[in-house]
């Protein structure tokens, strides 16, 4: 599989403190000759990026593995916990977003929800965070992804808890497919970009 191969390549070059884009190494017409699940996930405000394949045995949601071992667990596209991460995100609630979220497509009015993040505090307690977020339909965008162009419907999801606010958004196809996110982890990490290859 050339993609597995250009993914080792990425990792080896990556532990000799070499960078290197998986968007710069992958192309499209070695992902349509592949047919393993693939997202690419990038920390916006730091330097790191990887493509992880999805978790070969049974899950209940979506966990997506790196080759060195750490996870990202999606729900529907949604971010609801990572692994092998600083500051990992222990678990989120996105249940009624997601349920939301369709319905701000499908009748393109502002629904409001909440949502909770769960860390571990340095005293190995339970540390939970509870937002008041609103969801809004902004207009329809072509999306590329590795070369390959997606129609979708972008939508805005702003969370506050009365003294921080951060703002997710969304690129869904008509499918309801999540094809590409930002999406906010944690006061630590900050957005996230998620898109889905394969």
């Amino acid at each position: 599989m050339l993609v597995i191969e250009q993914l080792k390549l990425i990792f080896n070059r990556n532990e000799m403190n070499e960078r290197a884009d998986p968007r710069k190494v992958i192309t499209r017409s070695m992902i349509d000759k592949s047919n393993i699940p693939l997202i690419l996930v990038e920390i916006l405000n730091g330097d790191q990026i990887a493509t992880l394949s999805a978790f070969p045995g049974d899950t209940i949601n979506e966990v997506w593995l790196g080759a060195d071992g750490s996870t990202v667990t999606t729900q529907n596209g949604m971010l609801i916990a990572t692994r092998g991460m600083n500051y990992d995100l222990m678990g989120a609630d996105v249940g009624a977003a997601k349920s939301l979220l369709e319905k701000t497509i499908a009748k393109n009015i502002d629904l409001s929800h909440f949502r909770t993040y769960k860390y571990l505090a340095a005293d190995n307690q339970e540390k939970i965070i509870e937002f008041s977020c609103v969801f809004s339909k902004e207009n329809q965008e072509t999306v590329f992804v590795f070369e390959k162009p997606y129609k979708t419907d972008r939508i805005s999801e702003v969370c506050e808890d009365g003294n921080f606010q951060f703002q997710n958004t969304y690129w869904v196809e008509k499918e309801g497919i999540i094809r590409k996110s930002q999406q906010w982890h944690g006061h630590n990490i900050g957005l996230i970009l998620i898109e889905r290859v394969i």
